[in-house]
């Protein structure tokens, strides 16, 4: 039996068709390493947030209820620390280093640093 295509040309319907790869491709890596950044919470963030809480003690006293006391430590395990630098640093001593600088002379408190991956930080 012959098969023709809109063009009016034979088409070959052979059973051997085209020959499929045998070689297996490489896995992408799930993990790709993009260096380390420091992480905590700035004197001026945590100013901003105990002024944000007194606002809100002030007003919900008003209202006849009230407010814990203000905790800079509670306030550190319940929210997000922001980086110090935007940039990830290429080595974990030179990440350390900033963090001792940020701790020492910018006042900055509950430092970490954390390695960078592809996908978010480890």
């Amino acid at each position: 039996m012959r098969y023709i295509n809109v063009h009016g040309e034979p088409v070959n319907v052979d059973a051997t068709g085209p020959k499929k790869s045998t070689t297996k491709r490489a896995e992408p890596l799930n993990e790709f390493h993009k260096g380390f950044a420091v992480l905590g919470f700035s004197p001026a963030h945590l100013a901003a947030a105990e002024q944000e809480h007194a606002h809100k003690a002030a007003e919900a006293k008003r209202n006849g209820r009230s407010l814990q006391p203000w905790s800079e430590e509670a306030y550190m395990r319940l929210n997000k620390p922001k980086k110090v630098r935007s940039k990830p640093y290429e080595s974990r001593s030179a990440a350390v280093a900033c963090a001792e600088i940020a701790a020492k002379q910018a006042g900055w408190k509950g430092l970490r640093v954390d390695a960078v991956v592809k996908g978010g930080q480890a």
